[in-house]
């Protein structure tokens, strides 16, 4: 409890320093760039030429008011010029032509200098050194061979409602464009940089991210032997800042399943973990294997996936919710599966605030440990029996051609509904 304590202390002092950093890198730079020696230069010309021409015209005796002054050096300056004020005294003229000179030489310094600042943003962006602003986006960090077809799945599984794809990794920029070309519908960032180190995980705006994935970085310069190692490191990055964000990580091992186990990392993937199983499948039974690695293959008509299931339904049994994925899908119902909070030590603990709760609860925080992790527990049926009776959180993985959409599944059920009228009618 202390632990997810300091984490979101930690969490909101790194949002507090990024936004501290950002505004003071914007002053530092306009200070480089000399912005503010040009500005109060503008403002002294500014005020010298609005004051010689409010006495220069008004001792000539036509009547100028101060503002009147002031609106004539404004416009005059930056080469507006509207004609409602003209002086009429040869020094008057004289102020309006050198105004007129200093103003079109300030005012470009000024829009260069600004100009500047956007190109030299968009520079730090395409070197990947930019802060990222979006929010509800997907951070990859690292990259294999596997990075494309983990891109080409998101698209696929997430068409056309596609978010935003922020890279983090230390590949060579040629390389980082040659991904973003190949997938112009993707609207992609990138920020260079190691995905172990904390700051660079903020500058990816993590906090605000949908879901992190992890793979095993055998590129970027990094030993493959140690790809491990800096997985695990980057998850305990990760859910230190962010515990709430859905953790997918690759690991090459299978005995460092543990550690990441105890990050409390949502999904873990171990490299050739199955590959056994579909090799002695394909062995025994002819097809198995072919078959298996279809339901995975992105470019299969039919795909896996994950379908909310309708409040009507609740109640009614899996053989009456097959029928419906079926008559108005054309989808397979595979399995079922409920996310349930974890246990935490509220949970356990009396309703009074006795000593001996309070007791407990300290010595917990005396711990420093967070025996009652955060995570949701998963509880999976896969081909669930016909008569099994439909409960309140549960959510459906069907086999499909295309995805049940809420929208679909409020007009598939309207239908229903009006077809089961019909014939109760007849």
């Amino acid at each position: 409890m202390v632990r997810l304590k300091a984490r979101k202390k930690k969490g909101k002092a790194i949002r507090r320093q990024n936004s501290t950093t950002a505004v003071g890198e914007a002053y530092q730079t306009l200070k480089n760039v000399r912005f503010f020696r040009i500005l109060g230069l503008t403002v002294i010309v500014l005020a010298i030429s609005s004051a010689g021409i409010y006495l220069v015209e008004y001792r000539g005796g036509k009547a100028i008011g101060v503002w009147d002054s002031l609106w004539w050096a404004l416009v005059t300056i930056t080469t507006v010029g509207y004609g409602d004020i003209v002086p009429e005294t040869v020094v008057g003229r004289l102020i309006a032509f050198s105004i007129m000179i200093s103003g079109l030489i300030l005012v470009s310094l000024m829009t260069a200098t600004i100009a500047s600042l956007f190109v030299t943003r968009k520079i730090k962006e395409g070197k990947g050194l930019e802060d990222i602003k979006v929010r509800d986006h997907i951070i990859i960090c690292g990259w294999n061979e596997n990075g494309l077809s983990v891109i080409e799945g998101l698209f696929r599984q997430l068409t056309p409602h596609l978010p935003t794809i922020v890279l983090v990794n230390n590949l060579p920029r040629e390389e980082v464009d040659a991904v973003i070309y190949r997938f112009p519908k993707i609207e992609f960032r990138y920020v260079r940089g190691n995905f172990i180190n904390e700051e660079i995980l903020a500058r990816a705006n993590l906090i605000r991210a949908r879901s992190a994935i992890i793979l095993a970085d055998t590129a970027g310069g990094f030993p493959s032997e140690k790809a491990d190692e800096r997985t695990i490191f980057g998850c305990m990055a990760i859910k230190s800042l962010a515990p709430r964000v859905k953790t997918c990580a690759e690991l090459i091992s299978r005995e460092n399943r543990e550690h990441l186990s105890r990050a409390n990392v949502d999904e873990i993937f171990v490299r050739g973990e199955h590959g056994a199983t579909i090799l002695a499948g394909g062995a025994v039974t002819t097809g198995l294997s072919t078959v298996m690695k279809g339901l995975f293959d992105f470019e299969e008509a039919n795909k896996l996936w994950r379908a909310d299931i309708p409040d009507h339904f609740v109640g009614l049994t899996v053989a009456e919710l097959s029928g419906f994925f079926m008559d108005h899908f054309g989808a397979i119902l595979l399995a079922l599966f409920t996310e349930s909070e974890a246990i935490q030590l509220d949970d356990i603990l009396s309703n009074d605030a006795s000593a001996i709760d309070g007791f407990i609860k300290r010595k917990f925080e005396e711990a420093g440990k967070d025996y009652f992790s955060s995570k949701e527990r998963i509880a999976v049926r896969i081909n669930p029996p016909r008569d099994y009776v439909l409960t309140e959180n549960e959510v459906a993985i069907v086999l499909g051609r295309q995805r049940p959409t809420a929208a679909s599944f409020l007009e598939k059920s309207l239908e229903l509904v009006k077809g089961s009228k019909r014939a109760e009618e007849k």
